[in-house]
């Protein structure tokens, strides 16, 4: 939500923005991949009703790159790779 302050009426503005369900994942995946631990699989499943891997088909090929890694149910960014996040944040989504 943006305020704007308007100062001929002296009112407050404000702008709403209403997310839709993709755009609602897509924070998930920017949020999940900024931490360590990165996203668990599982729960990305149980929350969307969709497996990660179709919402978001470039997964598996980043992970066959070893951009990504799968492991204990969670998916992460390669720590050797964390500096790339940007580049592959926008190649996933």
């Amino acid at each position: 939500i943006n305020y704007i302050e308007n100062n001929e009426f002296d009112k407050i503005v404000y702008e709403k923005n209403v997310l839709n369900d993709k755009d609602i994942m897509d924070e998930e995946i920017i949020l999940g991949f900024r931490k360590s631990e990165g996203i668990n699989i599982l729960d990305f499943k149980k929350k969307y009703n969709i497996s990660i891997y179709d919402a978001y088909p470039n997964i598996k090929g980043m992970i066959n790159n070893n951009l990504l890694i799968e492991k204990n149910g969670r998916l992460f960014i390669n720590p050797k790779d964390f500096y790339l996040e940007n580049s592959i944040l926008v190649k996933i989504l």
